[in-house]
């Protein structure tokens, strides 16, 4: 899905947010996205630094987040794709 060779941001990553309350007090959103992404996404949590958004890994394509990281999930995940593409020149 591209629109002028740029990936376009909602075929990246889509989150089902749902509400999660854990008893530590730790709220989540269920991320829904392709294993590519869920891949980009673990790579993220491992940075020091800049992880610790990953509250469980429940499948491939499915990750249980902080809600607080959904938005810059979703802004570094795509910035990260557009820079990474490849077009033929």
């Amino acid at each position: 899905m591209e629109s002028d060779g740029k990936p376009c941001k909602k075929a990246i990553m889509e989150a089902l947010l749902m509400d999660y309350s854990s008893p530590f007090g730790t709220s989540g959103s269920l991320l829904t996205v392709d294993v590519a992404v869920a891949q980009i996404i673990r790579n993220m949590d491992a940075i020091d630094g800049v992880g610790g958004f990953i509250i469980k890994n429940i499948d491939p394509t499915h990750i249980l987040v902080k809600t607080a990281a959904v938005e810059w999930l979703k802004e570094s995940v795509a910035n990260f794709l557009e820079a990474n593409v490849w077009t033929k020149e």
